[in-house]
């Protein structure tokens, strides 16, 4: 079986035996297909996927790839094969990265637009996300749900770590990084290995707007678990109409009384509203707030 063999070269840089320069179609039924996965996160995978590449296997498997290695945008833009071969390499060995950054660029091709002088590959990201789903279907088993959408995600993705800019509102990096939920670190990580350019101005750049990106979702997170409620919905409409309280400040006040008797561990965290209003009709220290609660 030829994956077992590069599988030799990706571990070992060499394999003492022949591989088949000629890959057929019908080839693919003796192959473990799963071995793609230990191949892709070995030391020397770069080698093993170039002669997966040029005796035509990922050809069959991934008939897009061929735009890729082919592709060069008549010298606008950096060669997208050999670019993904070191992004994959300066990927940690993690399956979802690895497999993100194998993809991440295989729709710019399809994307490709010049305008004057300015080469674009609008909405490549979605493209490659696409490619990758179709190699999924025609390698049945080879995903499992969990490992696929992670690697869809991070491909998609990628293009929010590397378009931000400081101009983005909280709430746009709070809407970020829940879309990506678990897999930030892996898009982190991803982004960064994204970065292959020679110019240390531009990688340093390249790097400093990924870690403020990701200081500015860690502030933002804490900053909302601190202010994260631990009250029902709906207790502030309730307070108003047993107290005769009109919907004002006031209410705000009578609800920051109880979250800090929570905090004090006199009262429980996001019981019943029946709860919280038992407690505010045995306790009438709170109609002193601010001097004229009542």
């Amino acid at each position: 079986m030829m994956l077992q063999k590069v599988f030799q070269i990706a571990r070992n840089g060499f394999c003492e035996d022949p591989i088949p320069n000629v890959y057929l179609l019908h080839d693919i039924a003796n192959e473990k297909m799963e071995i793609l996965h230990k191949i892709i996160v070995s030391p020397h995978a770069d080698i093993a996927l170039s002669v997966l590449q040029k005796n035509g296997f990922l050809g069959l498997v991934i008939p897009e790839l061929a735009k890729s290695v082919d592709f060069n945008a008549s010298g606008d833009y950096k060669k997208i094969w050999p670019h993904t071969l070191k992004v994959l390499m300066q990927s940690p060995p993690k399956l979802p990265i690895r497999w993100g950054a194998f993809f991440h660029d295989l729709g710019k091709p399809f994307s490709y637009a010049k305008e004057g002088d300015k080469v674009s590959f609008h909405l490549h990201e979605q493209k490659s996300a696409h490619i990758f789903k179709s190699f999924s279907k025609r390698v049945p088993g080879l995903f499992d749900k969990p490992l696929f959408y992670k690697v869809y995600k991070l491909i998609y993705n990628l293009d929010y770590i590397e378009s931000y800019d400081s101009s983005w509102s909280d709430s746009a990096v709070r809407r970020f990084a829940k879309e990506i939920g678990d897999n930030l670190e892996d898009l982190f990580e991803l982004s960064l290995a994204d970065i292959t350019t020679a110019n240390p101005n531009k990688r340093n750049k390249c790097i400093s707007s990924s870690n403020e990106l990701r200081k500015r979702i860690l502030q933002i997170q804490k900053a909302d678990e601190e202010n994260k409620s631990n009250l029902p919905k709906g207790i502030g409409l309730e307070i108003s109409n047993v107290f005769g309280i009109p919907l004002s400040p006031k209410i705000g006040h009578i609800k920051n009384y109880l979250e800090n008797k929570i905090k004090e561990n006199i009262l429980l965290p996001m019981e019943s509203v029946s709860y919280y209003i038992e407690y505010l009709k045995s306790d009438y220290s709170w109609r002193c707030l601010d001097g004229d609660v009542l």
